[in-house]
């Protein structure tokens, strides 16, 4: 770790503190002394949707919440928040960096089948409101030949 005042690269560690989802360390860098403290975040590996027809994107709450609603869930925002929290720790569980959609749908539709019955929309108009979600896949740009100029005579 490299002193933030003079760069030195040999810093020491004095304390070392724990909490539920950081590490607080207090250095003392060995050439100008100065005292900085660090901290230290386990980062989450971000879960991919994939549409059917190959767009991907980040997978959010949000995302799913607005699916839901597109798909005609009669919920609340604060009930839509929960059921989008309880699909993405299903997800999660799944152990996959990246989830088609149809398996965002069917997770969503189960659980909103929990909780409004007969109610709930299908797994089908989940997808469909997810792929309307996932913008479509860009097509890579063309490569347009150059014109051939004709050789010029040496002269």
């Amino acid at each position: 770790m490299r002193c933030p005042h003079c760069g030195h690269k040999k810093t020491r560690v004095t304390e070392t503190r724990e909490s539920d989802d950081s590490v607080r360390r207090r250095r003392v860098c060995e050439a100008c002394r100065l005292r900085f403290t660090t901290y230290e975040r386990a980062q989450v590996p971000r879960m991919m949707i994939r549409a059917a027809h190959g767009a991907q994107r980040t997978l959010s709450r949000r995302l799913i919440a607005n699916a839901l609603r597109a798909a005609g869930a009669p919920l609340p925002e604060p009930a839509l928040t929960t059921i989008a929290a309880a699909v993405e720790a299903q997800l999660r569980a799944m152990n996959r960096r990246i989830v088609a959609a149809p398996d965002v749908a069917g997770t969503a539709a189960r659980e909103l089948a929990l909780t409004l019955g007969a109610a709930a929309p299908t797994a089908d108009q989940i997808a469909v409101a997810l792929e309307a979600v996932l913008p479509p896949r860009r097509s890579p740009p063309v490569q347009l030949p150059l014109p051939i100029e004709p050789a010029q005579p040496e002269a």
